[in-house]
């Protein structure tokens, strides 16, 4: 899955997330191929890809942005 998505199904809400695996003939996955991508391709996306790290403090003397803001935070 390369993309998160949610529908009902039989009336039940259901949340697909990024990672989430399916049988090629699986019903939640008809009429949404374009969320999916073969399980090999994911894997290797995956294994090639580092997640960012984000550090717990400015250095002395900087800024640290904070939120999905953009902005730096104030230090006290």
């Amino acid at each position: 899955m390369k993309e998160s998505y949610s529908f009902d199904h039989e009336g039940v809400p259901v949340v697909m997330r990024v990672g989430d695996l399916l049988e090629d003939n699986d019903p939640r996955a008809v009429g949404r191929e374009a969320f999916l991508e073969p399980a090999q391709k994911a894997a290797q996306r995956a294994a090639g890809t580092t997640a960012a790290v984000e550090t717990t403090s400015a250095a002395p003397g900087e800024r640290r942005a904070t939120g999905t803001s953009g902005k730096a935070a104030r230090r006290s």
